[in-house]
């Protein structure tokens, strides 16, 4: 299982008694970022490409008296040396990283920091735009009085001794002799210039009012505006090689503290880290809510970014293209990064002040802990596996726990044993609707870490039988309106409504009974719509019921299906012709008198008509002008009649749409 190679790891699960599972297998893949939003990361930490990985070993190092810290760097003994505000204080970290005032402007805030070949710490300040000499000892002497507010940033150039100051509100880059004199080397025509860098005999610069990115040859003092953001605010610039890093500072919502500009331009959402390449490409990196303050090469192949808004740190692998959360911390504002020379990186929040030690080494252990995963009703959890890059020295194993409540308690199952290997049986689980997982990645080898690229939980629902709701069966006395008396009788259309809680594919058996049989007949099978159409004049009249068996069979072995029936309500089936009865009552002078009797065994009688000697059908209604009984009376008025014979036919439907007739011959 080990080696540098992507390996993968497959568990299966003994498949274990009672109760009836349902056969259909259901899973969790997780292998994005929005598939661990709501984890607990442990010392471990989210790739952008979904992966999780070991953390870097991250340690409180101090806390100061300070609200706010604005600059670091790393003094010629070792020693790291802090600006910090709203008290304008400098503070040192002995050897034991306990902090000491090394020095207290007059100014609140010491905003940028410099180091001079002697040792000597360059301090620039706000708001009265000072630039401080302070020896090792903590002495200081004002340097330079800028006639600026703000010293945003401090660069000494060894090949020609000079201090370059970054200012505002005026825009301004200043060269400041040793001996304290003050030039104006470039107005930006921004507002402030927030950031500062140096190469090979180019001074780089950073602002904010539109967002430029300066290149100045410092040979010929020539300007050149490499790239403008869509952002108005860059505050945090570093050269690696000959590759230029800018990250973007845009108030989103809330204001950010420390950010010289204002409210961010119309249209811009978010903030993002941009790379200028030699060529002069620029290309987006990433893109957060958060304002970049500080950037930190932690080795070639590694940035880090500090933000304020949810005090992140975002570690990015520059080879492979990666972007994970380094840290996430309960204070907002990651402020200033050091990175020290013996390749650890301290950086620093705000609100209040306190420092963090960050090792080139990842954490010996971490865990992630997935949050409550929902199966949506009781459930066995199968199947685990994932796919991880191992490499020699680094390890992980994964545990289970389930439970039917959506916050884990006292009620859910311990942790299960620690899966660690190929073809280990899961450990056997008690059925719960919700599961946990908890990962663990361990190295032996501080420069290696395991990664996991993909996980997968496979679990199965308890089989439960299927749900039948309705059986809707016709009403022969109230057909559709659509369908024509003779239609309704014989093509009758049973409908019911099905589903099944595994979402199983249903199948259907159709029985019918007669009133006084014992049995049930089969009608039909296998049936996949919840419908039939049905031929009733194939049956003797009379009261029946349908029985519908709705089966996952389907889906599930012989032995874990489940059906389910339900038998409708009684339904008339008539294929027998009203009885009609006539009789001669009486002569009313020319007039014949004609009672009328229909009756029907099974349905009420629908419509009448009468032929009196072969003439056309006249409409005949009841005596008691409704039709709505099984039998009906009705009479007749025939006349004026001639002398001789006459003939009279009666027909009456039923509701069932069968029709009886029958004649009288009388003299007159």
């Amino acid at each position: 299982m080990h080696g540098t190679s992507l390996a993968g790891v497959l568990v299966g699960l003994l498949l274990i008694g009672t109760p009836v599972w349902a056969g259909k297998m259901r899973f969790f893949q997780h292998h994005q970022p929005v598939h661990y939003e709501k984890a607990e990361l442990r010392n471990t930490v989210l790739v952008n490409d979904g992966s999780i990985r070991l953390g870097r070993t991250i340690k409180l190092l101090a806390t100061l008296d300070a609200a706010h810290v604005w600059s670091m760097l790393e003094d010629k003994d070792g020693q790291l040396v802090i600006a910090t505000g709203n008290e304008g204080k400098l503070w040192r970290l002995d050897a034991q990283g306990r902090p000491h005032l090394l020095y207290q402007a007059e100014d609140p805030q010491i905003f940028s920091l410099a180091l001079t070949p002697e040792g000597h710490i360059l301090a620039g300040t706000g708001p009265n735009g000072l630039v401080l000499e302070i020896t090792p000892e903590g002495k200081g002497r004002v340097l330079a009085k800028t006639g600026e507010s703000y010293v945003w940033s401090l660069l000494y150039d060894r090949g020609q001794d000079v201090i370059y100051a970054g200012t505002g509100p005026r825009g301004k880059i200043l060269r400041i002799s040793r001996n304290g004199q003050v030039d104006t080397f470039y107005t930006t025509r921004q507002e402030h210039v927030q950031a500062l860098a140096l190469s090979q005999g180019r001074l780089y610069a950073a602002t904010a009012k539109r967002g430029l990115v300066y290149q100045f040859d410092l040979k010929n003092h020539q300007a050149q505006v490499l790239f403008e953001a869509p952002h108005n605010d860059l505050r945090a610039l570093l050269l690696v090689g000959d590759v230029i890093w800018v990250g973007t500072a845009v108030p989103l919502g809330k204001a950010g503290t420390g950010t010289a500009s204002g409210a961010s331009p119309a249209g811009v959402k978010e903030n993002a880290l941009y790379v200028i390449q030699p060529d002069g490409a620029v290309r987006e990196v990433f893109r957060d809510r958060a304002m970049i303050f500080a950037l930190a090469s932690l080795n070639p192949q590694s940035l880090v970014v500090a933000t304020a808004g949810q005090g992140q740190v975002f570690e990015l692998d520059l080879q492979q293209q990666l972007r994970w959360e380094l840290v996430r911390l309960e204070y907002p504002q990651v402020t200033a990064l050091c990175r020290r020379r013996e390749g650890s990186l301290v950086f620093a929040c705000s609100e209040p002040g306190r420092l963090y030690l960050v090792d080139q080494g990842h954490v010996r252990e971490g865990r992630l802990i997935s949050e409550v995963l929902d199966a949506r009703q009781l459930s066995r959890f199968r199947r685990v596996s994932w796919t991880a890059t191992l490499p020699k020295g680094t390890r992980i194993s994964l545990a289970l726990r389930t439970g039917n409540t959506t916050i884990p308690d006292d009620t859910w199952t311990a942790w299960s044993p620690e899966i660690t290997e190929p073809e280990q049986p899961l450990p056997e689980l008690a059925p719960g609707r919700f599961v946990q997982y908890r990962l663990t990645l361990v190295t032996d080898l501080p420069h290696l870490t395991p990664v996991v690229h993909r996980l997968v939980l496979g679990y199965q629902h308890v089989n439960l039988a299927p749900d039948l709701t309705s059986v809707e069966v016709p009403d022969i006395e109230n057909p559709p309106a659509e369908a024509t008396k003779n239609e309704a009788a014989r093509r009758w259309r049973f409908k019911w409504t099905a589903s099944d809680p595994n979402e199983d594919s249903l199948v259907f058996d159709l029985y019918f009974r007669k009133e006084g049989w014992h049995h049930w007949v089969e009608l039909a099978r296998e049936l996949e719509k919840p419908e039939l159409e049905w031929d009733a004049s194939t049956v003797p009249s009379g009261i029946y019921r349908l029985k519908v068996v709705a089966s996952d069979r389907k889906d599930n072995s012989e032995s874990e299906a489940r059906s389910v029936e339900r038998i409708s309500a009684p339904f008339v089936v008539d294929n027998q012709p009203p009885q009609v009865f006539l009789r001669l009552d009486k002569w009313d002078g020319d007039y014949a008198m004609v009672d009328v009797q229909g009756l029907d065994a099974w349905t009420r009688l629908s419509q009448a008509s009468y032929s009196l000697d072969g003439g056309k059908w006249q409409p005949l209604f009841p005596t008691d002008g409704v039709f709505d009984s099984r039998q009906e009376a009705f009479r007749l008025r025939l006349g004026p009649l001639p002398r001789g014979t006459h003939v009279l036919v009666v027909r009456i439907y039923d509701a069932a749409g069968n029709v009886g007739a029958n004649d009288l011959v009388f003299e007159k």
